[in-house]
């Protein structure tokens, strides 16, 4: 979505390259964009402490839900 209709945000784009380098192993835009969420896959027993990190790089982001 950010390269084929160019509605992300340099913010969104941040969150996503963050959660990538913490370890997610994917990570990606979704919905409508200009400001909307990502869905991030992390293994189980390292979403803990990577969900603490990634919110303590980006403060204004709020961790809505996890399966």
């Amino acid at each position: 979505m950010r390269d084929d209709f160019a509605v992300s945000l340099p913010s969104i784009d941040a969150l996503v390259a963050d959660a990538m380098a913490m370890g997610a192993d994917g990570a990606r835009l979704t919905g409508g964009g200009f400001g909307g969420c990502i869905d991030a896959l992390v293994e189980k027993g390292a979403r803990e402490d990577w969900v603490g990190r990634l919110l303590a790089a980006h403060p204004d982001t709020r961790f809505v839900a996890s399966i």
